[in-house]
């Protein structure tokens, strides 16, 4: 009997245990899964970086990082480890932002910093796993990526975060260096305030480290960071800092111990001027030699002072102890000398210095990890910075009492109070919000910070709300409304998301708006649920009404105005059934807010006015009566604003319209016109108009109609909106409304009228579309003509020209081009007519003129494409020295290479008309090497490079031209003047500069109307390689003057038969009588 196979017994084990759980191989596969997923796109990364592809590289290895960390996520287990060996990944990432085409500067700023961005992500990891030496070099190489597009402050923050780094591991003397390099950095940033605090902290950790030369140098670069911002004062100090930390102190004489306790006899008999004179000689012959004995003496000295209630004398010599105590690092003691400052400015109703000094006393205790005394000390400082608050607002001294309101929140901080700290912070915020609202947001973020930290999510979204901060506080509404949510304490989930709806409206987004009031509704509804059935969660009050109020207000705010009614019915009956009356009136005065809006919506003015009126009436009563809390007060108040001014929308109103074009046509991703026309018909001016879009979210606004100071009566302004679209669509809508103000500065809104937008495809120009595409370019032109889009329209009817040529149609394709040409031209002479006209306006001028150039080279009216070019050339120019972005200085500067070379090449056919192949050769170079240059330049968009390659296409036909024909010189000796009515005989010799034979040489004569034929070249059969044969030509000048003309085109075959033309130099003549 064969032996049974270990490894056959795993297997059936194996197997086993995947038919009891089938779960363990589900997540086997699905693990496995992810594995191969990740490996997969690390190994296109890898293939696309090995190919110099580093664009797709980069998107290949953020995929893989992707899934990695969700691999890492996902799985137990998860180590450091596992996240460090994502380092070498972070490093190839940056390597390919590095690496990858950038196109325009912007696009390498953007770049570089996303480098710099990875390599602080690797730095930070060799960080966790103490490799220093691998963490620096990672710094380094980000701090050079931040030098490089001059981000200078993010360099000199990765400095210090090296700083910090070495400070962690305690090797001062790196971080002294790192910190002197952030420093510098911050100097070229010019940000001399951070400048000076890095200076600051690496000489007083040079101090601290006893590195004097160090220390030395901090506080001379400070000081003349100090002398360049103009305060000398304080350049000076630093300077003697910087001296006097090399000098060296010399030991005390012995007679301090008897002078000490001599001064102590007479302090217990109470003779404290006497103590104090015993007390100071004793100091004087410590201070250069013993400084802790003559701080131990100014202490006491400080003492009999306040024994004797003289302290401000008391003050003066604590702090000279405490002084000399923190320089001898004997940092308890130093901290209850400044515990007895702060006594004795409290004494004297010092309360700022005396928190100051309370401050510094918790801060040298935390210092020397005595947590508890420190504790007391930041209580002290908070209390005593309370009552200083306190007093400086009954003396009106708001910016004082702010200013201690937030050392107050400092103490708190310190003691780890984060709760009691946010509460003084708030309270700050918002009496600073009366004085300064700039300062108020800093201290309500602080508030916030706090709140979030103490657990307290409402009040941190409600301090964001404050400052303004509408997409942080909506995101806490959110996690605060969730919480209560998964609490079933619904009330206040609905409150939650009621006020991220508010927020979503502030941040413009009413799509997240909506879904926020509609979350609120279903919470409140909830709670009516349990309120009448089940009953509420603990910490919440029963009230139906209240929530039916909420309910019926998110229900009008949504634009629902029934279903907003019924609820406010519903609040109105509970109020009143339980006889809550101040409540009653709100829920009434919102009901009515409810029904003027519905009433409006329905056109019924009449009972929109008496609603309106009764709202104003009720919400002002309940504002009179209810206590209510100041976020609520203004709410109430804007929505009396609010009904107010509906009463005055439909009031009488200045007769205004908004015409708008009524259908626009365009492409998908393509620029949409709208032309917008607003007409005054009352009979006095309107003011300040301004323009409110109402768009489907398809449609992206790119360009708003200009702001209208003043239409007078019976005027007009013509204006437009510009949208973009990226799916195509058909839109029946109300696209703008206008605001504008009467002459007693009233507001007014009007809406346009309904136009339709239609967004299509772009039809590929295949043969098998060509139809279709050309008919829908065709559509196109004739509606951005219709709407006196001259610009676009020459846009579409070029496109349709350019289909045409493709498929043949010869006649309708000249045809489309001159209407292209028309319309160009049209809009050009347009522009013109309007003064100041700005940099968009202007490059499309520019544009216009080059599209014409294009298009009558493309006809073979060579001079007028020649003349258009130039005209483009120096209108780009004007456009140029208009432009204040660099990015748009060089797109230009793309655009006048590109026009450089159509003029070469422009120049190069003309030659090439004349037999002049050598020059036309070098014109076609250099044609050539303009438009590689422009492309390298950069700054086109996908249609444009086409453009760019077909002619570097055409360029090089034509080199091939020049090489395969056959080379024919003419010389004409065409006299200087000549005699009107009298036969003038010109000579003209044709050699063959060929290797072979040319045939069938034939002439056309291009005279002006003033010429007559008398005698036409005769034909010539055949000249033979290097053979020369001269015809002659007989004219009659009919009249005086003075012409330039070519004489003639001439033609002729090869030995193959194939033709080719070839036209006269000009001739210039004097006809005189």
């Amino acid at each position: 009997m064969a032996k049974n196979n270990p490894l056959d017994s795993l297997v059936d084990e194996a197997k086993k245990e995947i038919l009891r759980d089938g779960k363990g191989a589900k997540k086997f596969m699905g693990e496995k899964k992810e594995d191969m997923e990740a490996q997969k796109w690390l190994n296109e990364a890898k293939t696309c970086e090995n190919a110099k592809q580093f664009d797709k590289a980069l998107d290949a290895y953020l995929k893989f990082m992707e899934a990695k960390l969700k691999i890492i996520e996902s799985r137990p287990g998860t180590t450091l480890k596992s996240y460090f060996s994502l380092a070498p990944y972070y490093l190839k990432i940056a390597s390919c932002y590095e690496n990858s085409m950038h196109l325009t500067q912007k696009d390498r700023v953007e770049d570089l910093k996303h480098a710099a961005d990875n390599y602080m992500k690797v730095a930070r990891i060799y960080t966790e796993v103490k490799r220093y030496n691998e963490a620096h070099m990672n710094y380094e190489l980000a701090a050079k990526r931040y030098e490089e597009v001059e981000e200078y402050n993010k360099a000199a923050e990765v400095y210090i975060e090296i700083g910090e780094m070495y400070k962690g591991i305690k090797d001062y003397l790196a971080a002294t260096s790192m910190y002197g390099k952030g420093a510098d950095f911050y100097e070229r940033g010019e940000d001399y305030e951070s400048a000076l605090k890095v200076h600051m902290k690496s000489a007083e950790m040079n101090k601290e480290i006893k590195n004097i030369s160090g220390a030395s140098s901090g506080y001379e670069r400070a000081a003349e960071l100090y002398r360049r911002m103009g305060q000398h004062k304080k350049a000076l100090k630093h300077y003697i800092m910087s001296a006097t930390l090399s000098s060296e102190l010399e030991h005390v004489p012995n007679l301090i111990k008897t002078y000490s306790a001599i001064a102590k006899n007479y302090e217990d008999t109470k003779d404290y001027d006497t103590a104090i004179y015993y007390y100071m000689s004793s100091a004087e012959f410590a201070k250069d030699s013993d400084k802790l004995a003559a701080s131990n003496n100014y202490e006491s000295i400080g003492g009999c002072y306040r024994n004797a209630k003289d302290f401000k004398g008391a003050i003066r010599y604590y702090e000279k102890a405490a002084n000399i105590r923190l320089k001898l690092k004997k940092y308890m003691d130093a901290a209850n000398v400044y515990k007895a400052i702060g006594e004795c400015h409290e004494e004297l109703g010092e309360f700022e210095d005396a928190g100051d000094s309370y401050f510094s006393y918790a801060e040298i205790c935390l210092k020397e990890d005595d947590a508890s005394v420190a504790v007391s000390g930041y209580n002290l400082a908070a209390e005593a910075y309370i009552k200083g608050a306190e007093k400086n607002l009954k003396e009106k001294k708001i910016e004082e009492a702010v200013e201690l309101y937030r050392r107050a929140g400092a103490g708190y901080e310190g003691m780890k109070e984060p709760l009691s700290a946010a509460n003084v912070y708030y309270k700050a915020a918002r009496i600073e919000s009366g004085v300064d609202y700039g300062k108020a947001v800093s201290i309500y973020k602080e508030a916030a910070r706090l709140y979030e930290d103490a657990g307290e999510i409402i009040k941190a979204a409600d301090s964001n709300w404050k400052c303004k901060d509408y997409k942080s506080a909506m995101d806490l509404y959110l996690r605060y409304a969730k919480e209560q949510e998964e609490e079933k304490i619904y009330f206040r989930s609905g409150q939650g998301y009621n006020k991220a709806a508010e927020c979503s409206i502030r941040l413009g987004n009413k799509v997240a708006a909506n879904r926020n009031y509609t979350k609120a509704i279903k919470q409140y509804l909830g709670y009516i649920d349990e309120a009448e059935g089940l009953g509420v969660k603990k910490g919440e009050k029963t009230n139906p009404g209240k929530a039916n109020h909420e309910i019926g207000e998110s229900y009008r705010l949504l634009g629902e105005f029934q279903k907003s009614e019924r609820y406010f019915e519903r609040a109105v009956s509970y109020f009143k059934e339980k006889k809550m009356v101040t409540d009653g009136i709100l829920s009434n005065g919102f009901l009515s807010m409810t029904k003027a809006n519905r009433a409006i919506q329905q056109g019924d003015y009449a009972v929109a006015n008496e609603e309106l009126n009764k709202a104003i009436k009720n919400i002002s009563e309940s504002i009179e009566k209810s206590k209510w809390d100041e976020e609520y007060a203004k709410f109430l108040n804007d929505t009396r604003g609010e009904a107010k001014q509906l009463l005055t929308e439909i009031g009488e109103k200045p007769e205004v319209t908004l015409l708008l074009d009524r259908h626009s046509y365009t492409f998908v991703k393509e620029a949409l016109i709208v032309n917008v026309i607003v007409t005054n018909h009352g009979k006095n001016p309107i003011r300040n108009i301004t323009f409110l879009p109402h768009i489907p979210e398809e449609l992206k606004v790119v360009v708003l109609p200009t702001e209208i100071a003043e239409i007078k009566p019976e005027g007009s302004s013509r204006n437009s909106i510009e949208m973009v679209s990226d799916r195509a669509g058909r839109y029946h809508i109300k696209p703008l409304e206008v605001l504008y103000h009467d002459e007693a500065n009233n507001k007014y809104v009007k809406s346009s009228n309904p136009v339709i937008i239609e967004v299509v495809e772009k039809v590929s120009g295949d043969y098998k579309n060509y139809r279709v595409a050309i008919s829908s370019y065709m559509e196109y032109a004739k509606n951005q003509l219709g709407n006196q889009n001259y610009f676009h329209a020459g846009d579409g009817y070029r496109r349709v020209a350019e289909t045409q040529e493709r498929f043949g149609e010869d006649v309708e394709m000249e045809k489309s081009y001159r209407k292209a040409v028309e319309c160009y031209l049209k809009y050009v002479e347009g522009m013109k007519e309007k003064k100041n006209s700005g940099f968009t306006h202007l490059k499309r001028i520019s544009e216009a003129q080059n599209s014409v150039g294009e298009i009558y080279e493309g006809l073979n009216n060579l001079p007028d494409a020649e003349r258009y070019f130039k005209i483009a050339l120096e209108s780009y120019k004007k456009t140029k020295d208009k432009s204040k972005r660099h990015s748009d200085k060089l797109l230009i500067d793309s655009h006048m290479i590109a026009i450089d070379a159509f003029i070469s090449k422009v120049a190069a056919k003309e030659l090439i008309k004349r037999g002049k192949y050598p020059e036309a050769k070098r014109y076609l170079d250099k044609s050539k090497r303009s438009f590689e240059d422009a492309l390298r330049k950069g700054g086109w968009n996908e249609d444009d490079e086409k453009i760019i390659d077909k002619n570097r296409g055409e360029i090089d036909m034509l080199m091939d031209e020049i090489q395969r024909k056959p080379a024919i010189s003419l010389s004409i000796n065409f006299p200087k003047k000549a005699n009107a009515g009298k036969p003038l005989a010109v000579k003209i010799s044709i050699k063959n500069d060929w290797d072979n034979d040319v045939q069938d040489v034939r002439f056309l004569t291009r005279l002006p109307e003033n010429f007559e034929v008398k005698k036409a070249p005769d034909e010539i059969p055949a000249i033979k390689a290097g053979e020369v044969k001269d015809v002659q030509v007989e004219l009659i000048p009919k009249s005086a003057g003075k012409f330039q003309f070519k004489l003639f085109d001439m033609t002729y075959k090869d030995g193959k038969g194939h033709n080719y033309m070839m036209s006269s130099d000009d001739v210039s003549v004097d006809v005189v009588k």
